[in-house]
């Protein structure tokens, strides 16, 4: 899941090329977050910072991060806290599938 900060719509990650995103910590989800980055948007401007989903939570809600990128279930209260937030959205991703065939642990 992404959740980013914007007035835009945004539908897919290489609308994210400015935008300081959220790595989250452990060296398996970060060498993933930035496999799935770097073919779409994976930029040296691009600020990646490792937190704990709780504090990315606070992060993005301060304004202090533009994008967060979380891993694992929808139910957790920080992604819930996230999903109800009225100045933070959920990135629908226009291009799902694909993803799903280049990254296969990846689901719809």
């Amino acid at each position: 899941m992404v959740f980013y900060r914007s007035d835009a719509i945004l539908d897919d990650l290489s609308q994210l090329k400015e935008a300081h995103q959220h790595r989250p910590e452990g060296s398996g989800v970060r060498k993933f977050s930035v496999d799935l980055l770097k073919p779409r948007c994976f930029r040296p401007a691009t600020e990646l910072h490792e937190f704990s989903m709780g504090d990315a939570g606070k992060a993005i809600r301060e304004s202090r991060l533009d994008a967060v990128m979380a891993f694992g279930s929808a139910d957790s209260a920080i992604v819930q806290e996230l999903i109800n937030a009225p100045d933070i959205k959920l990135m629908s991703f226009s291009q799902a599938e694909a993803y799903t065939r280049l990254f296969p642990n990846l689901s719809t």
